[in-house]
């Protein structure tokens, strides 16, 4: 029997299907932390706004077998198109998503209900665009697929790297970075009294800690730029709730710095699966000179262990400047954005545009292109054993 879509609408079907919703989670191996309820529902908390929230999930014989979580509403495809769009809930604010399925088949065919619903359905959108898609997974390899089979245009380009170490092998640095490190250590030790701590985040303590994050970021160059996941009150008040909703399952981990016990630099991230997923660090910038990025994540590779954290990921990496997580020589996974448009006029002729007569304009004008995928069959998210410094 094939499978058939159902559209819960409105972020109260998290709650309404939250036991489906988790089963279906747990029975696909929990891909991606931003699948959750507690952060979708956060998320929608602070920044859905006027964009539809959709629960969309295929089902067969009654049973579950693949959903995604959407909104639809005003977007932006590439740079500078505003368009009609369909996509992730949670963007851009998550790292990593997928298709939750148990196997590539329920993949591929909740995949292919869910892209028949939407062309024959869904109205009123012209693009779809998913981000953060990992290469070689199973969501990427069912867009593959059924375009070919459907003979429809998918557009991917590569958009982060996200390096990993592992916590059992502590990964492989040079013997240079090393010595590097602890000149580092040494300089800062020379300022004054150097604290540091890796723990878990308790509810009594969010506060007083996203306030002196905030403070540390407005420093920092994310606060110059205006880009920090701290850079006003309305996201310093998302990140506050965020962590009180996690809190309690010890979802939040925090790894700080202090000199003469003020805070200099701090890194937190989410617990999933037994991984730290890297989310926001920052440091005041007098400790740019002391490698402050690096010499806090040597802290978390040596105590992860402690607070049962099997390894730590960059969950999401920039193409522009690598993730230091990097230096330890652990796997690598590559994220993709994918672009699908609806087969309306609009559609039709952004399509023609981006992917057709776009290139030919940037080949005449000898301008480089965006980044493409490798074509990968396999998810590269096993920690590797035979690291090489």
């Amino acid at each position: 029997m094939s499978a058939t879509v159902k559209v819960y609408e409105g972020v109260n079907s998290l709650t309404t299907h939250g036991k489906q919703w988790n089963q279906l989670l747990a029975q696909s191996g929990n891909p991606s932390f931003f699948l959750t309820i507690p952060w979708l529902q956060c998320w929608a908390k602070h920044w859905l706004g006027q964009r539809n929230f959709l629960l969309v999930v295929a089902e067969r014989d009654g049973k579950w077998i693949g959903g995604l979580p959407l909104t639809l509403g005003q977007g932006k495809i590439g740079a500078r198109w505003k368009v009609r769009k369909l996509e992730f809930a949670g963007a851009p604010y998550f790292d990593r998503m997928e298709l939750p399925a148990a196997n590539a088949q329920d993949c591929n065919e909740a995949l292919e209900a869910i892209l028949s619903w939407a062309n024959h359905e869904l109205k009123g959108w012209t693009a779809l665009g998913f981000n953060e898609v990992p290469n070689g997974s199973n969501t990427l390899n069912a867009f593959k697929s059924i375009a070919a089979q459907q003979g429809f245009g998918l557009h991917t380009v590569l958009t982060s790297k996200a390096p990993m170490v592992d916590l059992k092998t502590k990964g492989k640095t040079s013997s240079k970075y090393r010595r590097q490190l602890r000149q580092s250590m040494e300089k800062l030790c020379e300022r004054g009294e150097v604290c540091s701590d890796f723990f878990t985040v308790k509810e009594d303590q969010i506060d007083s800690l996203v306030k002196e994050c905030s403070d540390v970021e407005a420093t920092s160059w994310k606060g110059d730029d205006g880009v920090g996941i701290f850079r006003d009150q309305a996201h310093q008040k998302f990140v506050a709730d965020l962590w009180k909703s996690l809190a309690a399952n010890d979802g939040i981990a925090l790894a700080t710095i202090r000199l003469d016990g003020e805070l200099i630099i701090y890194h937190w991230g989410f617990r999933h699966q037994g991984r730290f997923l890297s989310y926001n660090m920052a440091q005041r910038p007098e400790t740019n000179n002391v490698r402050g990025g690096s010499l806090i994540l040597r802290l978390m590779v040596e105590e992860g262990e402690a607070l049962n954290f099997d390894a730590i990921d960059a969950s999401r990496g920039s193409l522009t400047s690598p993730n230091v997580i990097g230096r330890y020589h652990g796997p690598i996974r590559d994220h993709g954005n994918i672009v699908v448009y609806s087969n309306t006029a609009k559609g039709s002729l952004l399509s023609l545009f981006r992917h057709s007569i776009l290139p030919v304009w940037r080949q005449l004008r000898k301008k480089p292109g965006p980044p493409q995928l490798e074509d990968k069959t396999e998810l590269t998210d096993s920690p590797c054993i035979n690291e090489s410094a």
